[in-house]
């Protein structure tokens, strides 16, 4: 990686692939392969299970990186040949596919020869394939090992935070129609750039006697990394207590004083909006995961207003999230996270998140909209029931129906948390299992009057 792209001297090739695929990959090149690659790879799932690779690699004595090289049959060009030598077995090889900002790069192969319309132009089935036989253009010495291997795998790198199925799913169903489905795709392995931060972070906390220079390369890593997003989501932070107006001073180092304030306090909001951000990735990134699509585009935010006498609709007051599956479009679940003003005279005293499962009435397609957002917090809303006196139910006639429940932002710490409180309950709201789903939330869910009081 460049100095100059730490600090941000770059900014018309800060969003470039090749360009992230080169700093990490560089990085782990000149680092010894067992403080940096392997535990990366390591954290690798399965496309097919979901599980993280299963497969020892503590004879691993040597990697050689290939970036870029061509392949003989379709013509591609993977970002990376990674070819592992051992000390007693047969070396490993490993095409990588990396991705920051963009999808996969398939090809209409309708005008080319037959043979080569066999995997529908899928870039990460073709470069599969010609990993399996051996296809690539490489010099002598790397051919032998390639030659040589006898295990082989793909590895998608992405910047999702969850494996994004609707992509992996096309490349299994295209491969299956060929007979390299079942234990080939075993094989097949994603990882997100966030695990790269991971890597480095626990080298540097728990690798006491790495060299200093080896030390300098993994921060710099982690640098680089936060500064395009790409960090496990960790929660919200603490703002500044100490960041409070003050009285407005007119001349000298006081006025100064304020406008330092002042943008301190722009920087808070935000940081709070960049926090917010990442959480609704990885919510939307887990909900693809386990098979739902979002609905109504990207936006998170409507009733919005530029104009001068409308400053409390410059806020970001709410974000909302919906999501259904195919099955049944009239079905789904959703989130808003509410910093204010969460419904008319019910004001709010902390942020919170919203978790809502919705019917729609007379096949009305999920949509997100004002019911969902003041879900629980109306003056028509009511507790579910004694059982759950944490849940809330909404019924709007002939329109929807719904049942939600609250999260203070504390709880929602890292990803893991974000799965155990939001995704996994309303999956079991969805499927009608309420007490199970309660179970999951009741000890950190709070009540309508806990968020006003």
């Amino acid at each position: 990686m460049t100095i100059a792209e730490i600090h941000g001297k770059l900014p018309e090739y800060e969003g470039m692939e090749d360009l992230l695929t080169s700093d990490v990959f560089s990085t782990f090149k000149y680092l010894p392969v067992e403080l940096a690659f392997i535990p990366f790879l390591k954290r690798a799932v399965n496309f097919c299970t979901g599980e993280t690779i299963n497969y020892s690699f503590d004879d691993v004595i040597k990697a050689d990186y290939i970036f870029w090289p061509k392949t003989s049959y379709f013509k591609r060009e993977p970002d990376l040949l990674i070819l592992l030598t051992r000390r007693n077995q047969s070396p490993i090889s490993i095409v990588v596919e990396a991705k920051y900002r963009s999808g996969k790069s398939n090809v209409n192969r309708e005008n080319d020869l037959q043979e080569l319309q066999l995997l529908d132009g899928d870039q990460l089935a073709e470069q599969y394939y010609e990993l399996v036989n051996k296809n690539f253009n490489i010099a002598q010495p790397y051919k032998e090992l390639l030659m040589e291997s006898k295990d082989r795998f793909l590895l998608f790198v992405t910047a999702h935070d969850a494996l994004p199925k609707n992509v992996t799913n096309e490349t299994e169903k295209i491969l299956g129609k060929i007979g390299l489905c079942d234990e080939d795709t075993m094989h097949f392995y994603w990882v997100n750039w966030q695990a790269a931060w991971s890597v480095a972070d626990e080298a540097l906390n728990n690798e006491a006697n790495i060299p200093l220079g080896f030390k300098l390369m993994l921060a710099d890593l982690k640098v680089l990394l936060e500064r395009k997003g790409l960090r496990p989501f960790n929660g919200f932070s603490h703002p500044n207590q100490n960041v409070l107006f003050k009285d407005f001073y007119f001349w000298g180092e006081e006025k100064m004083k304020l406008g330092k304030e002042i943008k301190n306090i722009y920087d808070a909001m935000l940081k709070i909006c960049t926090e917010a951000s990442h959480f609704i990735s990885v919510v939307n990134d887990l909900f693809v995961k386990y098979g739902w699509n979002p609905v109504g585009g990207n936006g998170v935010m409507w009733d919005r207003s530029t104009h001068y006498a409308q400053p409390r609709f410059w806020l970001p007051y709410f974000q909302q999230r919906v999501f259904s599956t195919e099955q049944d479009p009239t079905k789904g679940v959703g989130i808003n996270i509410i910093f204010d003003e969460a419904y008319g005279n019910l004001t709010n005293t902390i942020p919170f998140v919203s978790c809502c499962y919705i019917e729609t009435e007379n096949s009305i397609p999920l949509n997100k909209c004002d019911e969902i957002y003041c879900a629980g917090w109306s003056e028509t809303s009511e507790v579910l029931d004694e059982k759950h006196s944490k849940l809330y139910q909404t019924i709007h006639p002939n329109r929807m129906s719904i049942v939600n429940y609250f999260l203070p932002l504390d709880v929602l710490s890292n990803q893991q948390a974000v799965e155990s409180y939001i995704i996994k309950p309303l999956i079991e709201l969805y499927k009608g299992n309420t007490t199970k789903a309660y179970e999951l939330i009741q000890s950190v869910c709070l009540t309508r009057e806990e968020l006003s009081s």
